[in-house]
């Protein structure tokens, strides 16, 4: 870990002594950790890898992680997934509007996809004909609504 330390603070150009101050800790702190005396506490590695830009694993460890880049697919999923996830937490009533609303939804594909024009009577969820304190001016409930049913 120290052999890191020291390779940071000379790519910065920075001494022990400023390292000391820009941690906030004596200058013999850090001439223990050279020594191998001691070692730099959780607290004093994370503000190590704020102070250079490094992940706390590096300064400890060496590692470098690399970004996991998500493909297309992946973030489906994971967008799925959370769905799928919310909907089992609604109440009764709040899954029966987001179905009512897919319904819908799935309605205005069809007549777009056959290049017909929706109507009202062919778009709306089935429960506008009897309002619930969900509806609102189009029929359909709000996210805040929903929120409110988690």
């Amino acid at each position: 870990m120290i052999e890191r330390i020291l390779e940071l603070m000379k790519a910065h150009n920075m001494t022990a002594k400023e390292l000391a101050q820009r941690l906030n800790i004596g200058s013999g702190t850090v001439s223990e950790w050279k020594k191998g005396k001691t070692r730099p506490s959780v607290e004093h590695v994370r503000k190590l890898s704020e102070l250079f830009g490094v992940s706390t694993d590096y300064i400890i460890n060496g590692t470098v992680r690399t970004a996991h880049v998500f493909s297309a697919d992946d973030a489906d999923s994971i967008i799925d997934n959370t769905m799928l996830d919310v909907f089992s937490r609604l109440t009764a009533e709040h899954r029966d509007a987001v179905r009512d609303f897919l319904y819908m939804c799935i309605r205005e594909y069809d007549n777009n996809s056959n290049n017909q024009k929706s109507t009202p009577e062919n778009t709306n969820p089935k429960n506008v004909e009897n309002p619930t304190p969900l509806d609102t001016d189009n029929g359909f409930p709000s996210f805040e609504d929903f929120d409110a049913g988690l």
